[in-house]
């Protein structure tokens, strides 16, 4: 199948474009640069801007859009945060039209941004609920919602919890580690849905080979097996960096993060269940929890198998 990725030069995109060619698929991702493993992989690069109306006449036979512009590593002020909204909504709703406009499906991302309270578990029924950072992409919600009610193009949403890997923000919780500086926000308690990059890629990728059975707003959540605190993470990933245990952060250093990143930090973060759509799409997790995944991270980056 011919099939269009925006953000395919991305951290899923890495692992995404190599996998759909083993899966026979002709793929093409739009790219600003040339990444080396991409440029290797038999996919097909095509130079372009995910906000530029140019991308529409491009030909496909379907459609994935992981592109989102970089929100964390600076402050989100009010002008900032703006122009961050406007350019994730340009591109869903250039991906969405292009996907009109061809007649083809469309594979779009959402992330798990559900809220629970006490032992509630969230499923794919459950509505999104945008809080602090996560507001950046509210307005692609009812952009979608519209495009399912009117029935084309066929839209399904991929939910993916927090993706680690060898790469982006994931680094930096490394380094951090590493040094012996990395703190639970708050008390750690809080339950968030993670995925490893490589299984995370591979949910894509089974969502696309069973698009022609699947619903026009059928929604998927892609996380591991295995229940995980803040607080757990850390500390395996201290473990595994030979780091003393993580501690909580002051209450100063937590109004810092809030105040300059807009992290939510919220204790009642979801638990999230896949059964459902594992089975829609026959896909399981390499690494059914946490400690495998991040065990095979860490390794990888000790090796210097790092994705830039």
């Amino acid at each position: 199948m011919k099939v269009l990725v925006f953000g395919g030069t991305g951290f899923v995109g890495h692992s995404l474009v190599p996998l759909l060619r083993q899966h026979q698929h002709d793929v093409t991702a739009l790219t600003r640069a040339s990444p080396p493993r991409l440029a290797t992989s038999g996919a097909r690069l095509l130079r372009g801007d995910l906000l530029s109306p140019s991308v529409l006449g491009r030909r496909c036979r379907s459609l994935i859009s992981l592109a989102a512009p970089r929100i964390f590593g600076k402050r989100l002020g009010t002008r900032r945060f703006a122009k961050l909204k406007a350019e994730m909504t340009t591109i869903y709703a250039h991906a969405i039209e292009l996907a009109r406009r061809r007649c083809c499906p469309i594979i779009i991302t959402g992330g798990t941004a559900f809220k629970t309270s006490g032992h509630e578990v969230a499923d794919e029924t459950w509505s999104l609920v945008r809080v602090r950072a996560a507001h950046v992409g509210e307005e692609i919600d009812p952009l979608a919602d519209r495009t399912v009610r009117v029935g084309t193009p066929k839209v399904v949403w991929m939910l993916p919890g927090q993706i680690y890997g060898p790469s982006g923000m994931f680094m930096m919780m490394y380094r951090m580690a590493k040094k012996g500086r990395s703190a639970i926000i708050g008390e750690g308690s809080n339950c968030i849905p993670r995925v490893h990059v490589d299984d995370c890629a591979a949910a894509y990728a089974a969502a696309l080979d069973h698009i022609g059975n699947l619903a026009t707003g059928e929604r998927f959540i892609v996380a591991d097996d295995v229940p995980c605190t803040q607080q757990q993470f850390a500390e395996r990933l201290a473990e595994l960096c030979h780091a003393p245990k993580p501690k909580s952060a002051p209450t100063f250093i937590l109004k810092l993060i809030l105040d300059n990143l807009l992290v939510e930090t919220d204790h009642e973060l979801p638990r999230e269940q896949r059964q459902g759509q594992a089975r829609a799409r026959e896909w399981s997790p390499r690494y059914p929890g946490f400690r495998e995944g991040l065990q095979t991270t860490v390794k990888a980056i000790e090796r210097g198998e790092v994705i830039t």
